[in-house]
């Protein structure tokens, strides 16, 4: 997230709801690709600890990178993580992660 605003293709913008200004690309010390995976491990972290004692599935698309360190994320909670599909230009992995019995199968049916 270099920019605080994003377009892709089709021209369409987004604006962050909150710059990272803690990030390089801000004047911070920090570098904005790292940052931004904490970020996401962080929030997910979260999330799955708010979940506990619920059954659940969440999927996300990720970098690829981040796959090592979301599977750790998961087996922390008794999750399972299944990697889907890849985007065409290969920056984003589509995953499932949740309660083994849900991540099976949901992908068993779809």
């Amino acid at each position: 997230m270099a920019a605080e605003t994003e377009s892709d293709d089709a021209g369409a913008s987004y604006d962050l709801v909150m710059p990272f200004v803690a990030c390089v690309s801000k004047g911070g010390a920090y570098d904005d690709q790292a940052f931004v995976a904490g970020w996401e491990c962080g929030a997910l972290d979260a999330r799955f600890q708010a979940m506990v004692g619920t059954a659940f599935m969440v999927e996300r698309w990720v970098p690829p990178n981040l796959i090592p360190q979301l599977d750790l994320i998961a087996m922390k909670y008794d999750l399972s993580l299944q990697q889907v599909s890849t985007s065409e230009d290969g920056e984003y992995v589509q995953v499932f992660i949740g309660h083994p019995g849900l991540v099976d199968s949901d992908r068993d049916e779809g």
